[in-house]
């Protein structure tokens, strides 16, 4: 690279720079519904066992900061993560005979990712995110077998549509209702997923009956 070009890079990007957002960061509190989910698993010689999940509604921390203003609109890195939420989940074996179990499991998440936001009169936008999931089943078992914990990364995309109030200072508060879905989700296990490894079966069936959308009503302030 011309080193002599250096300074004139710099005095290009000078403009984009003095054009920061005087309120560049972002924070709030969301309100997550995700919905109820139905699966069953086929186990080779016995038959079949069903997974349901009970609607999962938690609440997540946001966090955000501008580093591209386009006037108009601007780029954020965002960052997120929703608490542990307790979820019903029922779970049939009495086809294999086995019980009925109804309990409460956990999940919780965290997000970090870049979104492209669009203002006045009203803010929208859109993005992507990756997603760290953490689903604890420590109170499920079929016919001996404990269905492990499971932890794994997918890509979401989410949109979004709110207001912010210009009240004359620094500080905006904003309300948003956030839309998102994963891009990835896991098949079935096969009978020769289970014979070969019913760990690895157990883990891949958690994740098919992991939930794929969510809604979020979230409120905050950007300053």
């Amino acid at each position: 690279m011309n080193l002599k070009l250096v300074p004139l890079f710099a005095l290009l990007a000078m403009p984009a720079l003095a054009q920061a957002s005087a309120t560049p960061w972002q924070a709030g509190v969301a309100g997550d519904w995700s919905p109820a989910t139905k699966t069953s698993l086929n186990i080779p010689g016995q038959g079949n066992v069903t997974l349901s999940q009970n609607p999962r509604i938690g609440v997540s921390v946001l966090a955000g900061y501008s580093f591209l203003n386009l006037g108009q609109a601007d780029l954020s890195a965002t960052a997120e993560y929703q608490f542990s939420t307790n979820f019903r989940t029922t779970l049939d074996s009495s086809n294999i005979g086995g019980n009925f179990l109804v309990t409460t499991n956990k999940m919780s998440s965290a997000a970090i990712g870049a979104q492209m936001n669009f203002h006045e009169p009203f803010d929208f936008g859109f993005g992507v995110q990756g997603k760290y999931e953490w689903l604890s089943n420590s109170n499920l078992s079929i016919n001996g077998y404990r269905v492990p914990d499971t932890k794994y990364v997918r890509p979401w995309v989410m949109a979004y549509g709110g207001y912010t109030f210009d009240l004359g200072t620094d500080v905006k508060p904003f309300v948003a209702l956030r839309g998102s879905a994963a891009l990835t989700s896991t098949s079935q296990p096969s009978a020769s997923d289970f014979v070969g490894n019913v760990n690895y079966s157990l883990q891949k069936w958690l994740k098919a009956a992991d939930a794929n959308y969510q809604i979020s009503l979230a409120a905050g302030v950007r300053f």
